[in-house]
């Protein structure tokens, strides 16, 4: 993907998620899982709450999406391979989160975890961002000040990471056979003839 260099802090882990029946505790609060990757000459880290702990102390995310994980099952934060530790989650830890866009519009664009040769990434839908911008932009008086502006940078700063089509999301979202359950659709019926009403005057 272009800007995109590589994920960073490659652990050698793989991992093929949580087992049913695994036994799990409660995760301390406020703790998070890191995770790095490299892009236009920066590393950018995003964080994931922990969902649990297993019960020999491995931190349990809810992971992203991808072809072997299934849709947002619960994986070992270490499986990935750009896994760089665990934080307690301050904003600023996380590159994605753009302090100001926090303070003066409350949301980002919506963020997509995807699981990309076995890295945890961060993608956007480029239409998701195009909407956010124009509603903020529309809204902008009611948010009480030039939050426009705010809006169309942080657009631009995640611009290496807007690479996430609509196909690409309709596939992530569609369950394993989706496919095969969709039946084809029934042939249409052959349109009746019209008939000539001058026809039967000249016979």
């Amino acid at each position: 993907m272009p800007g995109i260099v590589r994920v960073i802090s490659d652990n050698d882990a793989v991992g093929s998620g949580v087992r049913v029946g695994s036994l799990l505790r409660d995760s301390p609060f406020g703790l998070h899982a890191r995770f790095g990757e490299r892009a236009d000459g920066r590393i950018w880290f995003h964080l994931v709450a922990l969902a649990a702990m297993t019960e020999v102390g491995e931190p349990v995310i809810v992971g992203g999406k991808g072809p072997s994980r299934g849709n947002y099952g619960l994986v070992h934060a270490g499986s990935y391979r750009n896994y760089a530790g665990l934080v307690t989650g301050h904003v600023a830890d996380d590159d994605f989160t753009d302090v100001a866009v926090q303070a003066a519009i409350g949301a980002s664009p919506p963020r997509h975890l995807l699981e990309l040769d076995g890295a945890l990434v961060v993608r956007f839908n480029p239409r998701e961002v195009a909407e956010w911008v124009e509603y903020v932009a529309r809204n902008a008086l009611s948010f009480g000040g030039p939050v426009d502006d705010t809006a169309r940078e942080y657009a631009q700063r995640i611009a290496p990471f807007t690479t996430l089509t609509d196909e690409d999301l309709a596939a992530l979202d569609a369950f394993p056979g989706d496919e095969a359950d969709v039946a084809p659709a029934p042939p249409r019926p052959p349109r009746p003839r019209k008939r000539d009403p001058q026809r039967r005057l000249r016979s």
